[in-house]
Protein backbone atom coordinates (compact mmCIF):
# COMPACT_ATOMS: atom_id res chain seq x y z
CA UNK A 1 0.00 0.00 0.00
CA UNK A 2 1.13 3.30 -0.74
CA UNK A 3 1.37 6.22 2.59
CA UNK A 4 -0.91 8.13 0.74
CA UNK A 5 -3.71 5.68 1.76
CA UNK A 6 -2.37 4.60 5.16
CA UNK A 7 -2.49 7.98 6.40
CA UNK A 8 -5.53 9.18 4.66
CA UNK A 9 -8.10 10.06 7.06
CA UNK A 10 -5.34 10.61 10.37
CA UNK A 11 -5.73 14.21 12.38
CA UNK A 12 -8.55 16.51 12.37
CA UNK A 13 -10.88 16.60 9.90
CA UNK A 14 -11.57 19.65 6.94
CA UNK A 15 -14.32 20.69 8.57
CA UNK A 16 -13.34 20.93 12.27
CA UNK A 17 -10.32 22.53 10.93
CA UNK A 18 -12.16 24.86 9.18
CA UNK A 19 -14.22 25.95 12.33
CA UNK A 20 -11.28 26.32 14.81
CA UNK A 21 -9.88 28.40 12.11
CA UNK A 22 -13.10 30.55 12.15
CA UNK A 23 -13.22 30.69 15.75
CA UNK A 24 -10.01 31.72 16.07
CA UNK A 25 -10.39 34.90 13.29
CA UNK A 26 -13.69 35.90 15.51
CA UNK A 27 -11.81 36.06 18.22
CA UNK A 28 -9.02 38.05 16.85
CA UNK A 29 -11.86 40.38 15.53
CA UNK A 30 -13.79 40.55 18.57
CA UNK A 31 -10.12 41.93 20.05
CA UNK A 32 -9.38 44.14 17.59
CA UNK A 33 -13.06 45.63 17.54
CA UNK A 34 -12.52 46.12 21.54
CA UNK A 35 -9.15 47.61 20.92
CA UNK A 36 -10.63 50.15 19.05
CA UNK A 37 -13.69 50.46 21.18
CA UNK A 38 -11.17 51.23 24.16
CA UNK A 39 -8.94 53.59 22.62
CA UNK A 40 -11.77 55.68 21.82
CA UNK A 41 -14.08 55.80 24.96
CA UNK A 42 -11.66 54.72 27.62
CA UNK A 43 -8.42 56.22 26.24
CA UNK A 44 -6.38 52.91 26.35
CA UNK A 45 -3.46 52.40 24.80
CA UNK A 46 -2.23 48.84 24.80
CA UNK A 47 1.82 49.53 25.79
CA UNK A 48 3.43 53.09 26.72
CA UNK A 49 6.07 53.03 24.39
CA UNK A 50 9.42 53.34 25.88
CA UNK A 51 12.06 56.20 25.11
CA UNK A 52 14.99 55.39 23.20
CA UNK A 53 17.08 56.72 25.20
CA UNK A 54 16.76 54.32 27.66
CA UNK A 55 18.55 51.73 26.53
CA UNK A 56 21.88 52.35 25.69
CA UNK A 57 22.15 50.67 22.14
CA UNK A 58 18.33 52.10 21.68
CA UNK A 59 15.19 50.03 20.72
CA UNK A 60 16.50 48.99 17.49
CA UNK A 61 19.70 47.05 18.65
CA UNK A 62 17.85 45.83 22.28
CA UNK A 63 16.45 42.81 21.37
CA UNK A 64 14.96 42.16 24.71
CA UNK A 65 13.87 45.57 25.18
CA UNK A 66 12.08 44.77 21.61
CA UNK A 67 10.75 41.46 22.96
CA UNK A 68 9.23 42.67 26.40
CA UNK A 69 7.45 45.33 24.05
CA UNK A 70 6.19 42.82 21.86
CA UNK A 71 5.08 40.23 24.44
CA UNK A 72 3.54 43.06 26.87
CA UNK A 73 1.58 44.55 24.01
CA UNK A 74 0.00 40.81 23.40
CA UNK A 75 -0.79 40.36 26.57
CA UNK A 76 -2.68 43.97 27.11
CA UNK A 77 -4.60 43.11 23.61
CA UNK A 78 -5.56 39.80 24.98
CA UNK A 79 -6.08 41.16 28.55
CA UNK A 80 -8.41 43.91 26.51
CA UNK A 81 -10.41 41.27 24.84
CA UNK A 82 -11.71 39.91 28.24
CA UNK A 83 -12.19 43.15 30.02
CA UNK A 84 -14.44 44.33 27.54
CA UNK A 85 -16.63 41.34 27.08
CA UNK A 86 -19.16 42.85 29.73
CA UNK A 87 -19.19 45.82 27.07
CA UNK A 88 -20.02 43.62 24.30
CA UNK A 89 -23.10 45.65 23.21
CA UNK A 90 -21.29 48.62 23.14
CA UNK A 91 -18.26 47.50 21.49
CA UNK A 92 -20.28 45.38 18.81
CA UNK A 93 -22.52 49.04 18.31
CA UNK A 94 -18.84 51.26 17.91
CA UNK A 95 -17.74 48.77 15.65
CA UNK A 96 -20.66 48.24 12.96
CA UNK A 97 -21.54 52.49 13.41
CA UNK A 98 -17.92 53.83 13.62
CA UNK A 99 -15.38 51.07 12.59
CA UNK A 100 -17.46 49.13 10.07
CA UNK A 101 -14.52 48.12 8.01
CA UNK A 102 -13.44 46.04 11.01
CA UNK A 103 -16.58 44.10 10.33
CA UNK A 104 -15.99 44.05 6.51
CA UNK A 105 -12.84 42.98 6.93
CA UNK A 106 -13.40 40.09 9.24
CA UNK A 107 -17.10 38.72 7.44
CA UNK A 108 -14.57 38.81 4.00
CA UNK A 109 -11.99 36.53 6.44
CA UNK A 110 -14.88 34.08 7.25
CA UNK A 111 -16.38 33.61 4.00
CA UNK A 112 -12.94 33.25 2.82
CA UNK A 113 -12.12 30.74 5.49
CA UNK A 114 -15.94 28.63 4.24
CA UNK A 115 -15.19 28.65 0.43
CA UNK A 116 -11.83 27.51 0.76
CA UNK A 117 -13.32 24.69 3.03
CA UNK A 118 -15.82 24.27 0.28
CA UNK A 119 -13.16 23.79 -2.21
CA UNK A 120 -10.69 21.85 -0.61
CA UNK A 121 -13.82 19.55 0.44
CA UNK A 122 -14.95 19.01 -2.91
CA UNK A 123 -11.17 18.45 -4.56
CA UNK A 124 -10.92 15.78 -1.43
CA UNK A 125 -13.84 14.01 -2.85
CA UNK A 126 -12.61 14.67 -6.48
CA UNK A 127 -8.87 13.07 -5.64
CA UNK A 128 -10.63 9.79 -3.63
CA UNK A 129 -13.19 9.36 -5.93
CA UNK A 130 -15.87 9.60 -3.09
CA UNK A 131 -18.92 11.72 -2.51
CA UNK A 132 -18.21 14.89 -0.42
CA UNK A 133 -19.95 13.44 2.53
CA UNK A 134 -17.52 10.02 2.16
CA UNK A 135 -14.37 11.94 1.87
CA UNK A 136 -14.11 13.00 5.45
CA UNK A 137 -14.64 9.35 6.65
CA UNK A 138 -10.87 7.45 7.29
CA UNK A 139 -10.07 4.87 4.65
CA UNK A 140 -10.51 1.08 5.71
CA UNK A 141 -8.98 -1.41 3.83
CA UNK A 142 -11.49 -3.39 1.30
CA UNK A 143 -12.34 -7.24 2.51
CA UNK A 144 -12.19 -9.76 -0.18
CA UNK A 145 -15.54 -10.87 0.04
CA UNK A 146 -15.83 -14.69 -0.12
CA UNK A 147 -18.24 -16.72 -1.77
CA UNK A 148 -20.33 -18.91 0.25
CA UNK A 149 -21.11 -22.08 -1.40
CA UNK A 150 -25.18 -22.60 -1.95
CA UNK A 151 -26.48 -24.39 0.97
CA UNK A 152 -27.90 -28.70 0.61
CA UNK A 153 -30.64 -29.79 2.39
CA UNK A 154 -29.39 -32.93 4.24
CA UNK A 155 -29.32 -35.73 2.75
CA UNK A 156 -33.19 -37.24 2.86
CA UNK A 157 -35.31 -34.15 2.40
CA UNK A 158 -35.75 -33.18 -0.89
Amino acid sequence: MSDETETYGTGLSLTKTAVILAVVVALFAWGVAAAEYAAEAEGWTSVDTPDEDASPGGLRRNRSAGLRLMIGALLAFLWNGVVQIPNAPWVAWFALTNRWWIVVLFLLAELAIAGGAFLLRKLDAELHGKTVRESERPVRPQRRKTRRPARRPPPGYG
